[in-house]
């Protein structure tokens, strides 16, 4: 069904961003505009042809359990096709280089699926990957052009704490192709018997020559933010089969792990854990981004990088991007264009610890030195508004980039009500400005 967000809504985006150099198409277009909530938010590009995009979200506007809202443009989004899975939460999505389109989520009572459409959305084919308690589901596609191409992988948390009394653990699974199963499930990692709480937040990234690589964190947070300073780890696996076999695991960096519920003024919908994300570029370069105190005494939050250029065997010390010298920057999200360009979306709020006034915008910066450099700060959303207004728990944003576009989606909060934004650029226009990290 349409959902009545027509080109009309997009042009006139486009002839109101008067005061940059790039183009924007769509600019800040809400795909759900109703009085329930939207949250956690993925998109995806076809590869082969970049007016063709694909969004999901969680969606509360039939209640709780959660549905997952999805919308596909084949116009550059200008307009959307869109509907709902019932009984789904957090999705990712994604196109292989036939059309077919994917969304990876996690289904009420217990279940890992991925959907497949070949006719747009007309028609899925959900097929279940696993079943138990899980979480956090994430899915990649090669489309690298190496030799397992055509791959879909999909890593995810398993929950055992206070159920069977085992160790949590990480894992994996992939298909050969669209039409194909999933193999059976490996495990990755399991939690230690040490100080560390929790392991969560897989996902994986498609490098070149189909090599495929893999971070989720190990949790540390016992005591205070400040006992636990660095004391959390990003881990870090890679693939040159497929994801038949797999290096490590080993640790790529130490950080803080922080549970943030006091900003704006308590439990708001959002729950700022700094997540480790991961993308990679068709050379060897590898980016793992998070976000972290600024340091052991400076308790101020913002976006760490590390990299590595030599497909992870080695990695540089992180340093901060995106810092606009004042408050919290959160939930980054992480993306490379096929000719090597990084591309970073986060949130900002001018306070450090905002309260029920303050407010948050979306942000993007580039890197066209395989993250020496990035740019100066462009604002994605057109206006700051107040996560205060969102009552449901969502933790991430998503941007993704091909050859000609990028596309960046995030929950807006204009409206006293949170929904579902998309604004895409075209790459060959976007702003050249840089400054060092």
């Amino acid at each position: 069904m349409k959902t009545g967000l027509i080109l009309f809504l997009g042009i006139l985006g486009v002839i109101l961003q008067t005061n940059t150099s790039f183009a924007q198409i769509p600019d800040n277009f809400p795909l759900t505009l109703n009085t329930s909530e939207q949250v956690e938010c993925a998109v995806g590009i076809n590869p082969l042809n970049n007016d063709e995009v694909v969004v999901a979200w969680n969606d509360y506007r039939d209640g709780i359990p959660c549905d997952m809202g999805w919308a596909i443009s084949m116009d550059g989004g200008s307009t959307w096709d869109s509907s709902l899975f019932v009984d789904a939460i957090d999705p990712s999505c994604g196109f292989d280089k036939h059309g077919n389109i994917f969304v990876c989520y996690y289904g009420y009572g217990g279940f890992i699926k991925v959907a497949v459409t070949s006719d747009t959305g007309q028609h899925w084919n959900h097929k279940t990957i696993y079943s138990g308690s899980v979480d956090k589901p994430l899915m990649s596609i090669d489309n690298s052009g190496g030799q397992y191409d055509g791959r879909i992988y999909v890593t995810w948390q398993v929950l055992h704490t206070g159920i069977d009394y085992r160790p949590d653990s990480i894992l994996f699974s992939y298909a050969k192709a669209a039409d194909s199963g999933f193999v059976t499930p490996i495990m990755l990692d399991v939690l230690p018997k040490t100080s560390f709480r929790a392991i969560k937040f897989p996902m994986t990234a498609v490098g070149k020559d189909s090599r495929l690589y893999l971070t989720w964190a190990r949790v540390y947070n016992n005591g205070s933010e400040a006992q636990s300073y660095n004391k959390s780890a990003v881990m870090f696996v890679s693939s040159i089969n497929g994801g038949v076999g797999f290096s490590g695991p080993d640790t790529v960096t130490k950080y803080t792990h922080t549970y943030v519920t006091s900003y704006w003024g308590g439990w708001s919908g959002i729950v700022a854990e700094p997540i480790p994300t991961i993308t990679a570029d068709l050379n060897s370069g590898v980016y793992v981004l998070y976000w972290n105190r600024e340091d052991s005494t400076n308790g101020n939050k913002r976006i760490k990088w590390i990299r590595s250029t030599n497909n992870g065997v080695l990695w540089d010390t992180p340093v901060t991007i995106g810092d606009m010298g004042v408050g919290l920057q959160f939930f980054p999200a992480l993306t490379t264009s096929e000719d090597g360009t990084i591309y970073v979306t986060y949130m900002h709020s001018p306070a450090s610890n905002p309260g029920v006034s303050d407010t948050a915008a979306c942000f993007l910066i580039r890197s066209l030195t395989k993250g020496e450099t990035f740019s100066d700060p462009i604002q994605v959303s057109d206006r700051y508004s107040n996560p205060y207004y969102s009552s449901k728990h969502h933790e991430y944003n998503w941007v993704a980039a091909s050859r000609e576009r990028l596309y960046a989606t995030w929950t807006d909060y204009r409206n006293q009500n949170s929904n579902i934004y998309i604004s895409g650029y075209e790459i060959n226009q976007l702003s050249n400005s840089s400054s060092a990290t």
